[in-house]
């Protein structure tokens, strides 16, 4: 049940980064989206851990 619940909330976080993602590629600022792709590696990685965790 609680693994269920988790990997449902993992697919949404990964949909809000996709989003978040797509939005600031849309705004064509480069160093952002440096700073943004950054930060976006280091949200799937603490993901991944979790659902590793969930498992």
């Amino acid at each position: 049940m609680l693994t269920g619940i988790a990997r449902l909330t993992r697919a949404a976080d990964l949909t809000g980064i996709a989003r978040q993602t797509e939005i600031i590629r849309q705004m064509g600022i480069a160093g952002l989206t440096v700073i943004a792709g950054l930060t976006r590696v280091t949200d799937l990685t603490r993901i991944a851990r979790q659902t590793e965790i969930a498992r």
